[in-house]
């Protein structure tokens, strides 16, 4: 049933999020601002990447959603590749 109830939050960005992604299977979660942050739906956090001194502002991820890159505001080109734990299902 739908009930317009806030299903999780995702705290963690000291700045605006300028951009973010579901997962193809709808259990993840990336976004992006003054740093790259990946979510499991319910708003627990899976992995956060520091990019240097940058703001990121888009992100693109692979299709099955365990490799992004995205572009600093700085120009430098960033490859992420999320490090799996035996718990992490994807």
């Amino acid at each position: 049933m739908i009930t317009g109830d806030e299903l999780a939050c995702c705290a963690g960005h000291n700045s605006w999020v300028t951009d973010l992604r579901f997962s193809p299977d709808g259990q993840f979660i990336v976004s992006v601002g003054d740093n790259v942050k990946w979510w499991r739906i319910d708003g627990t956090p899976v992995q956060t990447f520091h990019i240097r001194g940058s703001f990121v502002r888009l992100v693109q991820p692979n299709d099955d959603f365990t490799r992004f890159v995205t572009i600093g505001n700085t120009g430098l080109l960033y490859l992420l590749s999320v490090v799996k734990k035996a718990s992490d299902k994807l």
